[in-house]
């Protein structure tokens, strides 16, 4: 799938310095970066959903035991 985006001059020379060290090309390197991003980012919501589930299944929040 192609997808154009615009970056900034500075971020773009800062990539392609990245994808020389690394052998790879600037279209692996961007690959790379964007699925490590989306993978990151599931893994923190996933993280943060589970905390809340689990503190929510052991505290009382009910209305009425805030009030006895």
């Amino acid at each position: 799938m192609k997808t154009e985006i615009d970056i900034s001059d500075k971020l773009s020379q800062h990539a392609e310095k990245v994808a020389k060290k690394l052998k790879i090309s600037r279209k692996r390197l961007y690959s790379k970066a964007i699925k490590h991003f989306v993978e990151k980012y599931e893994f923190d919501s996933e993280d943060i959903t589970a905390k809340l589930n689990k503190f929510y299944s052991r505290t009382d929040i009910s209305f009425e035991s805030n009030w006895e």
